[in-house]
């Protein structure tokens, strides 16, 4: 498993930075392309931070 984890808030992919602001669960699991990934939160990451996102939500 990789170091990312897909946000269940905002429907994205981030990378896991081990901060406050991102909550990755140990049991929720999650695919995107045929990868899968952990699950998270990521309480709406600040400006500043954004630039860990990998994929954007497709809205």
């Amino acid at each position: 498993m990789n170091n990312n984890y897909y946000c269940i808030q905002c429907h994205k992919l981030h990378l896991r930075i081990y901060s406050v602001e991102e909550n990755v669960l140990k049991s929720g699991f999650h695919f995107v392309d045929s990868n899968l990934y952990s699950v998270g939160i990521c309480n709406k990451l600040e400006e500043n931070q954004k630039s860990h996102l990998l994929i954007p939500s497709e809205e």
